[in-house]
């Protein structure tokens, strides 16, 4: 017969043999003696599953302690995880103002070939330079014709002066840097052919200005292209062929002509061959430095007949003056040397 009993050391359930007296506890490994009073038959001892399997299965007070005293840490923490509410992260902005720039005259003490040495100075040719946002403009590719105004006008005296009356659209002076504004002596198709080299750097927007005034004040029956140079493909405006002097053209032509940026070397080859290509009444030829001498010989070979003039305009330093001299005399037009002093009258 089989005699259940509980271990007096751990408290676990156990069976043995009804004839046995000690037993060996299979859990705490203590001898246990089997007291005639707590025996009972096996079929008088009541079942009871559930008391059964926790006094198997369920680790003793201590460890339960502690599980759940993990369990509950545990918890805590994924609560604490869920309604963390965000930092307040404080955002420091900083403004950023953007500087105006008043160019102002910064150009050779000595009057020669010199490029290093400068002094600074203001003047009446300082000017508040605004580049445009649109850099890959073009322009109006048809042939408009020239409308007169009649009665109060954008145009000016025919000799120039301050605007007013009058049918004379795109008057005043028409000069490029002094020169050519006589009124019967204005040429109907002008190609201005432009330094953009790293070197005017310092004093492309004087050159920038004085372009905008003589397109500003040419007339709708004129044409004009406008071509930049320097290392490499010359840098024209994208209609690539000479356009009326209305007002649309000039605004396109402004805006292609803020959006240049001096870069590399000189060299009007590329330039000079798109401009005799569109055979105007004049070239105005304008550099800072000394091109190679082969440029003298390609505007031989371009302009064979002499039919095209050339006016060479050497602006600030001295370098190219001999050979633009040349090119001038040889292409029936005319030389100019453009000094600080005359930078500082441009606009006045």
């Amino acid at each position: 017969m089989e005699t259940k009993f509980h271990c007096e050391f751990c408290g676990k359930h156990l069976k043995a043999d009804g004839s046995a007296s000690k037993v060996q506890c299979p859990y705490c490994k203590n001898i246990i003696t089997i007291k005639p009073e707590t025996t009972q038959p096996e079929e008088n001892i009541p079942e009871n599953s559930v008391v059964n399997f926790m006094a198997t299965y369920i680790p003793s007070w201590g460890s339960s302690v502690v599980m759940h005293c993990a369990i509950i840490l545990v918890a805590l923490m994924a609560t604490a995880m869920v309604t963390k509410e965000p930092e307040n992260i404080e955002y420091n902005s900083e403004v950023v103002v953007q500087r105006k720039v008043k160019f102002t005259n910064s150009f050779p003490v000595k009057r020669d070939s010199s490029r290093t040495t400068r002094k600074e100075k203001d003047g009446p040719a300082s000017f508040i330079y605004k580049p445009s946002k649109n850099i890959f403009t073009d322009i109006v590719k048809n042939d408009l014709q020239p409308v007169d105004a009649i009665g109060l006008g954008a145009g000016g005296l025919d000799s120039g002066g301050l605007d007013g009356f009058g049918y004379d659209r795109g008057g005043g002076d028409p000069s490029w840097f002094g020169e050519g504004g006589e009124s019967s002596s204005r040429p109907s198709e002008i190609v201005y052919v432009i330094d953009k080299s790293g070197s005017m750097t310092d004093s492309i927007m004087y050159v920038k200005y004085e372009l905008r005034k003589s397109i500003r004040h040419l007339r709708p029956n004129q044409k004009f292209y406008v071509v930049f140079y320097s290392t490499g493909p010359a840098t024209g405006m994208p209609v690539g062929k000479l356009i009326p002097a209305i007002e649309h053209n000039k605004q396109l032509a402004y805006e292609f002509i803020d959006s240049i940026v001096p870069v590399a070397q000189t060299d009007p080859s590329d330039a000079l061959n798109k401009a005799f290509r569109m055979n105007p009444e004049v070239i105005h030829l304008l550099t800072d430095g000394e091109f190679d001498r082969k440029i003298v010989g390609l505007i031989d070979r371009l302009n064979k007949t002499k039919k095209i003039p050339v006016n060479t305009y050497c602006f600030i330093y001295r370098n190219g003056e001999p050979m633009l001299q040349e090119i001038a005399k040889k292409n029936g037009g005319f030389y100019k040397f453009i000094s600080e002093d005359d930078l500082e009258n441009l606009g006045s």
